[in-house]
């Protein structure tokens, strides 16, 4: 689990957790579970960060750009655990 401490030393804009699952629980129109890419990013300016997410095949860099925000508490935390103080600045 990540402290606010430790958050802080990582340099803005910065992709600094990145997270393939085999699956996940959207199931698909032809029935198939895909695989999921999730990248944890620090904003810039400040000490917020978001976790995007699209299919592995876009590249950890697209992602990052243009992936759909991960806006669930538990998902997020599940990604990335951390303490409630990072928690704090994830940019929803």
């Amino acid at each position: 689990m990540m402290s606010f401490k430790e958050f802080q030393t990582i340099s803005e804009g910065e992709i600094f957790r990145v997270v393939t699952t085999k699956y996940h629980t959207v199931e698909r129109i032809e029935g198939k579970f895909p695989a999921l890419t999730f990248v944890c990013k620090k904003g810039v300016g400040n000490d917020d960060w978001a976790i995007y997410c699209h299919y592995p095949d876009m590249g950890v860099a697209w992602i990052a750009q243009n992936g759909d925000k991960v806006k669930s508490n538990v998902n997020i935390l599940s990604i990335f655990p951390c303490d409630p103080e990072t928690m704090d600045h994830y940019r929803m």
